[in-house]
């Protein structure tokens, strides 16, 4: 299984998981206890992540964020213990989702 190019795409695709859930821990965390959001790459980011657009429905959309990463990494470890394409199908539509999600949040930025 090691050998098959989608067992490898879903493992980077694990890992990438991984590190979205902890930015996003990270704003969320920031977000309920007030926390100051250092902007080291993008000027502004403080305006992003206190405007209108970072919570949907009193939810911080950085919690989303968590559960999202989260869903991905879980279809992963089904895919990898399971071996049924029905789970990389799966993990290809939540994935498109979450790059339209992501695409619109830029374009709001």
């Amino acid at each position: 299984m090691e050998n098959n190019p989608r067992f490898r795409v879903v493992l980077i695709i694990m890992a990438a998981s991984l590190i979205g859930f902890g930015i996003s821990l990270y704003l969320t965390i920031q977000r309920f206890t007030g926390g100051i959001v250092p902007c080291s790459i993008f000027a502004g980011c403080e305006k992003v992540l206190s405007s209108p657009y970072a919570q949907i429905l009193e939810i911080p959309t950085a919690l989303l964020g968590v559960i999202y990463y989260v869903s991905i990494f879980i279809l992963g470890v089904l895919f990898v213990d399971l071996q049924k394409i029905l789970w990389v199908r799966i993990i290809r539509l939540v994935a498109s989702m979450g790059l339209v999600v992501t695409f619109w949040l830029l374009y709001v930025q």
